[in-house]
């Protein structure tokens, strides 16, 4: 009887884990830019990347943009945003205002890592919920300041139809960005 529990609880452990593994991750659906983009728009400069969703509607959700360096072996938080996002059903833009002083920390640790070379350490990460069963889904993806370009207006992906839907969809377009000028990223490295 106690060999039998042992194992009963030892198993039921191992197949739960196994089950919250594939509910909530869904990494084959969910991704996003494998850079970090320093764009310039409407007279602002925003860090942005793009999620892309190819699985079903994602709502509800909750971000957190962190990003730290390591001196003497211990992690020193840059800056950390919290907030909630619209619902990503395909697309998602996330940007951050570069000229808000409420970003400077963040504004600041970029140049610094732009022009001195200290490794900035940044993580885009959400958690939200499945429209149609209420799973809950979790993403997170890890970038560093060598991971940091340049650009403008990010290329579409889709196209409108005259119902308001998003379609012909061309994921190709996802990672492409029209370039900055170099007069224009010069500006921001030495605009404090």
């Amino acid at each position: 009887v106690m060999v039998q529990s042992t194992l009963s609880l030892f198993f039921t452990a191992i197949f739960s884990g196994f089950l919250v593994y594939f509910v909530i991750k869904r990494p084959q659906d969910v991704f996003s830019t494998k850079k970090v983009y320093i764009r310039y728009r409407k007279d602002c400069y925003f860090l942005s990347l793009r999620v892309g969703n190819k699985g079903r509607d994602i709502i509800d959700l909750k971000s957190k943009f962190e990003t730290w360096t390591i001196e003497n072996n211990t992690r020193i938080r840059a800056f950390r945003k919290e907030e909630e996002l619209p619902d990503l059903e395909k697309i998602l833009y996330y940007d951050i205002d570069l000229e808000d002083p409420a970003h400077q920390a963040l504004r600041s640790a970029i140049q610094d890592a732009l022009v001195n070379g200290p490794l900035l350490h940044m993580k885009f990460s959400f958690i939200g919920n499945d429209i149609k069963t209420g799973e809950q889904v979790a993403f997170a993806k890890y970038y560093d300041s060598r991971h940091l370009s340049f650009g403008k207006m990010f290329l579409n992906v889709y196209s409108w139809d005259v119902n308001g839907r998003r379609k012909n969809f061309r994921w190709g377009n996802f990672e492409r960005i029209e370039e900055m000028d170099a007069g224009r990223a010069q500006a921001f490295l030495e605009k404090v």
